[in-house]
């Protein structure tokens, strides 16, 4: 699916045009837009990469274990790729259909007793903002038109408007995602089960 912006800027006037503020060329404009974007821009980005599993943004690895294992309770540590956005569940074998692996994530590492590799799927950082799909455009402008909002206008009502935007765009990807491809499957583990715990990252 093609994205419909192509650059930073094209998203930040997005959100500035919906809390009716003038433009920016740069962010590094002399304005306090620019100077909000310069510092805000990719940590939102991130931010809402992170709330949802982007079909857009999925990608898979084999990591490797690290070469000092953790000081108790498990055998193996793995460092998370430094894209990584939101990790998915991991499986005994990395296949969806496989039981869950007892795992838990600590200081960037994922900490378990399974040797490597280990396979994992993950949210990355998708930073070619032509590589953004329109869903995800649409909430993450209504994320930064929500945040901005609260710095130029301080208008109460605008903040919640585009919050509301936001999380309605957010639930409207989560239904199309869904649609593609086959659902994950319910698996279960030990450790999920003699904790009664819920599916982990919904």
């Amino acid at each position: 699916m093609t994205s419909t912006v192509t650059s930073e800027i094209e998203v930040a006037n997005l959100a500035l045009g919906l809390v009716k503020e003038p433009g920016i060329g740069s962010f590094d404009d002399p304005t306090p837009a620019s100077r909000w974007f310069k510092k805000h821009y990719i940590p939102s980005r991130h931010a809402v990469l992170a709330r949802h599993r982007w079909n857009f943004a999925q990608t898979r690895a084999a990591l490797v274990a690290d070469s000092v294992a953790p000081l108790f309770d498990w055998s193996y540590a793995y460092t998370l790729p430094s894209d990584c956005m939101r990790m998915y569940p991991p499986t005994v074998d990395g296949r969806r259909a496989s039981a869950l692996l007892d795992h838990e994530v600590e200081g960037g590492k994922v900490l378990c007793n399974k040797s490597g590799p280990l396979y994992l799927r993950y949210v990355q950082d998708v930073e070619n903002e032509a590589l953004l799909d329109p869903l995800f455009v649409e909430a993450f402008v209504f994320y930064l038109a929500s945040n901005v909002a609260h710095v130029l206008s301080g208008k109460r009502s605008l903040i919640d408007q585009y919050r509301r935007a936001f999380e309605g765009a957010l639930s409207d990807a989560r239904s199309v995602d869904a649609m593609q491809g086959t659902p994950d499957p319910v698996v279960t583990s030990d450790y999920i089960s003699t904790r009664q715990q819920e599916w982990p990252y919904s």
